[in-house]
């Protein structure tokens, strides 16, 4: 019997979970503040990883499950479909980026964003998803290089 109840609420407490952290995240601020009407052109990094928003001190790491892309219009993050209802696309206006900073040669990138708004002020892309981030922005800001 005790199974039973453990099934029938397992998924209860997955959607509170997902709902908890894309909240705690700043996910949910950023995607009322910048949401995705196109699907995003350009390159992009499937299983990308991220750290944003803090929960007693500590990131919220989405470890290997996000899509990255970056095009003229900005930097785009999707999350996948088992926790999509609670982290709708966003696609981030690189006018709204202040600076995309690498960290080191890990590939590493901190993305910092303007003041003006809510959600975290900055998040951090692992790997090849923050080299195709700081890349971007670059040849944004220095288009004939």
């Amino acid at each position: 019997m005790n199974t039973l109840w453990f099934l029938l609420l397992l998924p209860l407490f997955w959607l509170n979970a997902c709902r908890m952290l894309a909240a705690r995240s700043g996910w949910r601020a950023f995607a009322a503040r910048f949401p995705q009407h196109t699907p995003p052109s350009g390159e992009a990094v499937r299983f990308a990883s991220a750290r944003m928003g803090r929960v007693h001190g500590m990131p919220i790491h989405y470890a290997n499950c996000l899509t990255v892309a970056a095009g003229p219009e900005g930097l785009s993050l999707s999350a996948p479909w088992f926790v999509f209802f609670h982290r709708p696309p966003i696609t981030l206006p690189w006018s709204q980026v202040e600076a995309v900073e690498p960290l080191g040669n890990s590939g590493t990138a901190r993305v910092r964003l303007r003041s003006d708004g809510d959600g975290p002020a900055e998040f951090t892309l692992m790997g090849r998803a923050g080299q195709m981030a700081a890349s971007a922005f670059d040849g944004r800001r220095n288009p004939g290089t």
